[in-house]
């Protein structure tokens, strides 16, 4: 294999299947044997091999590393040109195909000559030549197409699990003693079949996945934008292509994506390609029309304003150049040099200035041909309008008459619903006697009446035995705390007395009886509580 820095090696380095190919889990060898001994043998091996090769064959394609270097950068392609461009929808089969594909320890890929045809009986692939050439749409492959057709029935499921190991294995014993012609025969299928198959196939899912896309956006964002927009160049359209894609297609995929929106699409052609030229319908479901001399000298004034807008850059750019050489010159001490440089800006500046004026006639002579375009289409919807409801209001069901008669009768029936209304109304009413009803009245009320003057006498009872209970408990804590505080005073005086007993006054020679007297302790009130 290749090195795995670029290209088809590159991608296969981080392959899921293609990692430890030698190990005996890998299933890279039954892969790449010989699929055309596997379609009688063991047919539901053979459609899972052809279904891994399918959709490796996409990835591979649509991402552009089929071939030994990686798809070109947008800088690689302004520098090198579009030759470089990779084609991201056909896949080309050729000796070297084998050789890209080749991986050491398992050998070179020997059933791609059955997959490319098992492919194209499906219509996944169709040969470029016929694509480009045929006269007719062309349809890619059935929504059952895949695994999802191959459902075994019961019978299909036993004979897979029993009877077709049994013969492969009896067949590859048989094969390893004596050798097999017809196993020889088997493998020259795929053999020939490769070189049957050898050359270009286009992907039909790819260009449909492509063209798909451009669709979307296309209407979504610019098709409603001005009538105008609907008409283009194939080089206008190649650059619209790469913007919605996010990579540069080539030229071949453009040519394959105006080919199926011009004939394969399935809904119907969504534009029209001619010497160059390409005008889409206005809508996805609207039917295109064919290009005009009309559309030809729009697009021809159209060409013509990107062609100025071009020159105009450019003359903007050498007069640039031409202030940069003058700089130069200088600064160079060369002012003959310095005048031609000045007089050549002098000329790229006088035909910068016919080319704006030209470009600004063009744009305002586009403006109005969008303008009158657009005027067209709203008189054209304007007179579809008209014609419905003309047609709408000429029935026979909106005619005076027919509507004052109606309304008339309508009116009648409300009148009549009325009186039924009324009847109805009248029938359920209940018939009583008011005086009854005032006496019995009364007395409900005055039976409320004394209810509300019983509970009242109530409340206010309870009112008083709670004001009564309160009283006494304020009473009964009131004497309870004269007694506490009765007894106490009781207590301290019997207390004082003992004191005073026990401490009598001690008389000396001399002191008479009142500075005796004077002479005792001074007890506190709290010296006699202590």
């Amino acid at each position: 294999m290749t090195s795995s820095n670029t290209g088809l090696a590159k991608y296969l380095s981080t392959h899921t299947s293609f990692q430890d190919p030698r190990s005996s889990s890998s299933p890279l060898p039954a892969l790449y044997s010989d699929l055309s001994r596997q379609r009688k043998s063991n047919p539901a091996g053979y459609r899972a091999s052809v279904e891994w090769w399918k959709g490796i064959l996409l990835d591979v394609t649509f991402a552009g590393v089929q071939f030994d270097r990686d798809p070109p950068s947008s800088t690689s392609i302004s520098a090198s040109g579009m030759g470089e461009v990779v084609d991201r929808t056909t896949f080309r089969l050729d000796e070297s195909t084998k050789a890209r594909w080749t991986i050491p320890g398992v050998g070179r890929p020997l059933g791609l000559g059955t997959v490319i045809a098992d492919l194209e009986r499906e219509r996944t692939v169709i040969p470029l030549s016929s694509y480009l050439k045929s006269p007719t749409p062309l349809s890619g492959p059935s929504p059952s197409s895949g695994l999802r057709s191959y459902i075994p029935t019961t019978r299909g499921v036993a004979s897979a699990l029993l009877l077709t190991p049994a013969k492969w294995a009896a067949s590859s014993l048989y094969t390893l003693a004596l050798g097999s012609k017809e196993d020889d025969a088997e493998y020259s299928e795929d053999e020939r079949l490769f070189r049957l198959k050898r050359g270009e196939w286009v992907f039909f899912p790819l260009v449909e996945r492509l063209s798909t896309s451009f669709l979307m956006h296309f209407y979504a964002n610019e098709a409603s934008l001005s009538p105008l927009s609907l008409l283009m160049t194939t080089s206008e359209f190649h650059t619209k292509l790469a913007a919605q894609c996010g990579f540069e297609p080539s030229e071949r995929d453009a040519l394959l994506v105006l080919k199926y929106l011009s004939r394969d699409r399935r809904e119907g052609p969504a534009a029209v390609v001619q010497d160059g030229l390409i005008k889409f319908a206005p809508t996805e479901y609207d039917p295109v029309e064919p290009i005009t001399s009309e559309d030809r000298d729009i697009l021809a004034v159209h060409s013509t304003l990107l062609r100025l807008d071009t020159q105009i850059s450019s003359l903007e750019t050498q007069i640039t150049t031409r202030n940069e050489s003058i700089k130069t010159a200088l600064r160079a001490n060369n002012p003959s040099l310095a005048k031609t440089h000045l007089r050549s800006r002098k000329a790229l500046e006088e035909a910068l200035q016919k080319r704006r004026g030209v470009r600004e006639t063009l744009s305002g002579v586009l403006a109005n041909i969008e303008q009158a375009k657009g005027d067209v289409e709203v008189m054209r919807a304007l007179k579809a309008s008209e014609g419905v409801l003309r047609g709408v209001l000429g029935r026979k069901e909106l005619q005076v008459e027919n509507v004052e008669s109606v309304m008339d009768g309508l009116q009648e029936l409300v009148g009549v619903q009325d009186e039924v209304d009324g009847v109805i109304r009248d029938g359920a009413r209940v018939h009583v006697d008011e005086e009854e009803m005032e006496e019995e009245l009364r007395v409900l009320e005055a039976e409320k009446r004394r209810e509300e003057g019983e509970k009242t006498e109530r409340r206010e009872g309870e009112e008083r035995e709670k004001r009564e209970r309160e009283r006494e408990e304020a009473k009964k804590v009131q004497e309870s705390k004269e007694a506490e505080d009765k007894k106490q005073e009781e207590e301290l005086k019997a207390r004082f007395e003992r004191l005073r007993v026990a401490q009598g006054p001690i008389s000396t020679p001399g002191e008479t009886a009142s500075q005796t007297h004077a002479k005792e302790p001074s007890l506190s009130k709290e010296a006699i509580t202590e």
